[in-house]
């Protein structure tokens, strides 16, 4: 009997028609433009998966030669959208019917790639793409996202809403700040600990008030309920392309897709 379930357990796997479905989701080289060999595929996809393992975030790299009429940013996050990727990760384009690069990022990816980092991974990415060297551009792409990984969130990073002036800033405990908090929490407990001591300790010394029994403190349920938020909001410049808004290495400009979700990104035409 033993044997006849793992005989069935093996023909499941070799022959059901899930099997080849359940690789295929870990695509995540798309070259709909034939731009790279396959063994220049297989390379690329080999290093996103490392990275992914990584970083715990998507990435997805593209080419086409057909954008649908779009433009490269509508192209790249309907692309991410659509195919049920990560809800954080990064897609880098190389659209050839637009004759432009772009990267579009997507949750905690946005945090990471600022817009001024993201023009220095274009600026890496570019060479390759000019020279017709996609895979150079491509490979460029992953070394780039995987150094600012490495570098971390920018301390002074926030989102930039091109289409209605709010920002949303990112804010982490840094280590010291943990210790801090945690010196101060022990320090109010030990000196609130030693008043309750020293007031139901008698005049006389003699008589030691059961200070344990008698000095308990009680918490009780309490919910906390949202009333409100504050926004910051900026005027839009509409002089240029780049949405406006206020300057500086953290920012992180975003907008909706078509489908609703909240992209950041940049291209450069090539």
């Amino acid at each position: 009997m033993r044997k006849l379930r793992l005989l069935l357990v093996a023909f499941f796997f070799f022959f059901s028609p899930f099997r080849g479905s359940a690789q295929e989701t870990e695509q995540r080289v798309f070259d709909e433009a034939s731009l790279f060999t396959t063994s220049e595929v297989e390379q690329l996809e080999s290093s996103v998966s490392a990275l992914r393992e990584k970083m715990n975030m998507d990435v997805v790299i593209v080419t086409t030669d057909d954008a649908q009429g779009k433009s490269a940013r509508e192209f790249a996050d309907d692309y991410y959208d659509e195919n049920d990727f990560g809800d954080s990760g990064v897609l880098f384009l190389i659209d050839m019917d637009n004759r432009e690069i772009y990267i579009a990022t997507i949750g905690m990816m946005i945090n990471y790639l600022t817009d001024d980092r993201i023009e220095e991974i274009l600026d890496m990415a570019f060479e390759g793409v000019s020279t017709g060297d996609y895979y150079d551009s491509a490979a460029s792409f992953l070394r780039g996202v995987e150094e600012f990984f490495d570098e971390g969130i920018v301390s002074n990073q926030y989102q930039y809403d091109e289409e209605t002036g709010e920002i949303v800033r990112y804010r982490s405990l840094e280590m010291y700040e943990i210790i801090l908090a945690v010196a101060i929490a022990l320090g109010a407990g030990g000196a609130f600990y030693g008043i309750n001591v020293y007031r139901y300790r008698g005049k006389s010394g003699r008589y030691k008030f059961p200070v344990r029994q008698n000095s308990s403190i009680q918490l009780t349920n309490q919910q906390d309920r949202f009333i409100n938020r504050t926004i910051t909001k900026v005027p839009i410049k509409t002089d240029n392309g780049s949405g406006g808004g206020p300057g500086g290495g953290g920012r992180s400009t975003v907008h909706s897709s078509g489908g609703g979700s909240t992209h950041g990104g940049g291209g450069r035409s090539f």
